[in-house]
C-alpha cells in the first residue's frame, strides 16, 4: 500500500532545478501545485522557498514539525531525527552518490574503470563455469543413482514374482499329492475320552429310565401246510428224423447253336 503522501514535515528530494539532488522538508502546502519547503540550508543547502510538486520526490522520512514552522524548529527536529544519516544509508542515496562520482571522472579514470570491469567479468565468468561443471556432475550422479534405484526396485519385483510362483507350484504339488494318496483309516478315539464324554452327558441330563414292560408271549405260528406234491413234467417227445434232401437233377445239355447259312 502506498503510504507516502504530501504532508507537513515530509522529507523530499529535489529532482529538478538548481537544487537538484538535495533534501528538503515540506513546511506548508500553498496549493495543489506548489509547496513551501525548507532545507534546512545549513544541513542540505536548500533555502526556504516554494517548489512545484513535479520537482519533488517524496521519501519515507518525516519529522514532527508544525505548519509553517520557523527555520530553527526545522533544523532542531532535522538533527534530532538523524535524517541525513538515515538518508545516506539508503540504496537510493548510494546510487545517486555513485552516479555523481562517475560524472566527475576524467578520461583516464574512466579507462581504469573499464579495465576493472573487464577483470571483474572474467572472474565472474570463470566462477560461473566452475559452478556449471559442478552442477552437471551432481545432476549426472543423481540420474545414475535414480537409475540404480529403479533397477533395484525392478529386480526386487521380479524376485518377489518368482518367489510367489514357486510357492504356488509347491502348494499345487502338495494338493496333487494329497489327491493321489488314498484316505487312511479314521483315527480311533481313545476309550478314556469316550467314557468321559458319556459320563459328562449323563451328569448333564440325569433322566430316570422307566423299566421295560415284559412283552406278551409271542403266539406260536401255525405249522406251515405241506405243499402239494409237484406233478411230474411230461416227457419231451423225440423230434422227427430229418428227411434226406432229394438229389439234385443233372442239368440238360446245352443244344448247339445253328450254324449261319452260307
Amino acid at each position: 500500500m502506498y503510504n507516502r503522501f504530501v504532508e507537513v514535515g515530509r522529507v523530499a528530494l529535489v529532482t529538478f532545478g538548481p537544487d537538484y539532488g538535495k533534501l528538503c522538508v515540506i513546511v506548508d502546502v500553498i496549493d495543489q501545485n506548489r509547496a513551501l519547503v525548507d532545507g534546512p540550508r545549513a544541513e542540505t543547502g536548500v533555502r526556504r522557498q516554494s517548489i512545484p510538486f513535479s520537482w519533488l520526490s517524496l521519501t519515507k522520512f518525516t519529522i514532527p514539525v508544525p505548519r509553517s514552522a520557523r527555520h530553527k524548529v526545522v533544523v532542531k527536529y532535522f538533527k534530532k531525527e538523524g535524517i541525513k544519516e538515515k538518508w545516506d544509508a539508503t540504496a537510493w542515496a548510494k546510487k545517486l552518490a555513485v552516479r555523481a562520482k562517475r560524472a566527475s571522472l576524467n578520461d583516464f579514470q574512466r579507462f581504469e574503470v573499464q579495465v576493472a570491469r573487464r577483470k571483474r567479468s572474467r572472474i565472474i565468468s570463470s566462477e560461473l563455469k566452475k559452478l556449471r561443471v559442478a552442477g552437471a556432475a551432481k545432476r549426472k550422479e543423481a540420474l545414475a543413482k535414480k537409475k540404480a534405484d529403479a533397477r533395484a526396485k525392478l529386480a526386487a519385483k521380479v524376485a518377489a514374482k518368482a518367489g510367489a510362483k514357486k510357492e504356488a507350484a509347491k502348494t499345487q504339488a502338495k494338493v496333487a499329492a494329497k489327491a493321489k494318496t488314498p484316505a487312511g483309516p479314521k483315527p480311533k478315539i481313545a476309550k478314556a475320552k469316550v467314557a468321559a464324554k458319556a459320563k459328562s452327558k449323563v451328569a448333564a441330563k440325569p433322566k430316570a429310565k422307566t423299566e421295560a414292560k415284559p412283552k406278551a408271549d409271542a403266539k406260536p405260528k401255525a405249522d406251515a401246510k405241506p405243499k402239494a406234491d409237484a406233478k411230474p413234467k411230461a416227457e419231451a417227445k423225440p423230434k422227427a428224423e430229418a428227411k434226406p434232401k432229394a438229389e439234385a437233377k443233372p442239368k440238360a445239355e446245352a443244344k448247339p447253336k445253328a450254324q449261319p447259312k452260307a
